[in-house]
């Protein structure tokens, strides 16, 4: 579609607007006036409404938080009814839940040490693990480590239905399944499972472990603040920040998509990458009707040819503050691709901020380790201040491109979390096909495997 954007007649194309985005831009982010600040307020107080209608998970019909490793010192055993911990049972694979009475620990006393005695069966054939990744959860002596607030929970052992590496539901401590050959925990998946519970909606208790959930409303509240942070940093131009805005503008804006596509088919839930180039593909189609149907002019029109003048289809291109980086290294290549640019005024919203706010959603929404997260963020900061650099977007066509990619994402993490239930209750019923991951399958049966595993210890 954007390479053909060229082929629509002119006169049949909407007039291009020079100066609307730059008026609202300096409106909405101009730091030393009041009306800016009250856009911050704005925009943190719009980020806490979009976690509280969309992104709370914590909510459940006592009005007891949920469950889960983050929020629990704050939640205890007494915030939690019978009524909030029942699960469903279906024909299917998708739905293979567990019921937990909390209402009577006085009766629990053989279910309990049966349970332990499969939990300790378990931890023979898996490992003892690190106590700071484990979740194990002990009924009988109503303790609860690494990170769950579950105590005193029983489960009975009519229907308990979760598999364990020694239990004789679903999986024989001594078979082949290449669960059970590499030290694999599946305390994790009764983590998982119990984890969530709490909640009215069960379906998120399908949630990645180390899932940042809220990371969406929580960068559109900060989007002010890190976008004049940004703005602020425009200034003076280098040589080294030319090259290292033309590396996150350029090589990440191809790259990034790329790389997070292989890392979520190779380490993560089967379909989560097709999830992910499915919201990545919309928002951008999205985008593209949006720059033909409503043009705005980028700041180097402005520059060049002042904010009075007007704008016409016939107009190139212009590679902008990559031009000095053709200078500095002596090639064209920059600007001869920008020439060529079917959608010249194409600013908003900004299909780089679009594209690199979703590939940081998916790495929040999936990595089990901080310094993936950290990454992602920071590459969302460094792409939002290269555009800013280089003259390509205003702050307001960034903010534009983040809620596109907030809208799908929003739209489609449902799915995520089906993904993730298909593929924990595919674990848990020792389906290797369905709950294996594209590098499990690869390295299946090697000591590679575990380390494909979004759940090995």
């Amino acid at each position: 579609m954007f390479k053909n954007a060229g082929i629509v007649p002119n006169d049949i194309r909407p007039p291009i607007h020079v100066r609307l985005i730059m008026n609202l831009d300096d409106f909405l982010y101009n730091f030393a006036s009041l009306h800016g600040w009250l856009t911050c307020i704005l925009s943190i107080v719009s980020g806490y409404f979009i976690y509280d209608f969309w992104y709370t998970i914590g909510k459940t019909n006592t009005g007891s938080k949920l469950v889960t490793s983050n929020n629990v010192d704050d939640t205890d055993s007494g915030s939690l009814d019978s009524g909030s911990l029942e699960f469903d049972e279906e024909d299917h694979r998708l739905e293979n839940f567990v019921e937990f009475d909390l209402s009577s620990s006085s009766s629990s006393t053989n279910n309990n040490e049966d349970f332990q005695k499969r939990l300790d069966d378990a931890q023979m054939y898996s490992g003892s693990g690190n106590s700071n990744e484990r979740t194990i959860i002990n009924p009988a002596s109503n303790v609860t480590t690494a990170g769950s607030a579950v105590s005193g929970a029983s489960i009975p052992d009519s229907g308990a239905g979760i598999p364990t590496a020694g239990s004789t539901s679903g999986r024989n401590a001594h078979s082949e399944s290449p669960y059970d050959e590499f030290d694999y925990d599946d305390d994790l998946f009764k983590h998982t499972l119990i984890n969530s519970r709490s909640t009215v909606h069960k379906d998120y208790a399908y949630l990645p472990l180390g899932c940042l959930y809220y990371e969406p409303p929580l960068l559109f509240a900060l989007s002010w603040l890190v976008l004049n942070f940004d703005y602020l940093l425009r200034f003076p131009q280098t040589t080294f920040k030319d090259l290292l805005a033309w590396t996150s503008y350029v090589l990440g804006h191809i790259l990034a998509p790329i790389f997070t596509s292989i890392w979520l088919y190779l380490f993560h839930t089967p379909g989560a990458v097709k999830w992910f180039g499915l919201t990545m593909g919309l928002q951008n189609i999205a985008a593209v009707i949006t720059h033909m149907v409503f043009p705005n002019a980028p700041p180097w029109f402005i520059q060049l040819y002042g904010e009075d003048a007007s704008a016409n289809y016939d107009m190139l291109g212009y590679a902008a503050g990559l031009t000095r980086v053709d200078i500095a290294l002596d090639t064209h290549l920059n600007s001869d691709g920008f020439h060529k640019s079917p959608v010249v005024f194409g600013a908003f919203p900004s299909t780089h901020s679009a594209m690199a706010v979703l590939v940081c959603y998916f790495l929040s929404y999936y990595s089990r380790w901080h310094i993936v997260k950290v990454l992602g963020i920071g590459y969302v900061v460094l792409q939002w201040w290269a555009t800013i650099y280089l003259d390509h977007h205003w702050r307001f066509d960034l903010f534009a491109g983040m809620v596109y990619a907030l809208i799908v994402f929003t739209l489609f993490k449902s799915r995520l979390i089906i993904a993730e239930k298909v593929f924990v209750n595919a674990r848990l019923s020792n389906d290797f096909k369905n709950g294996s991951t594209a590098g499990m399958r690869i390295f299946k049966n090697t000591r590679l495997q575990r380390w494909f595993d979004p759940y090995s210890k």
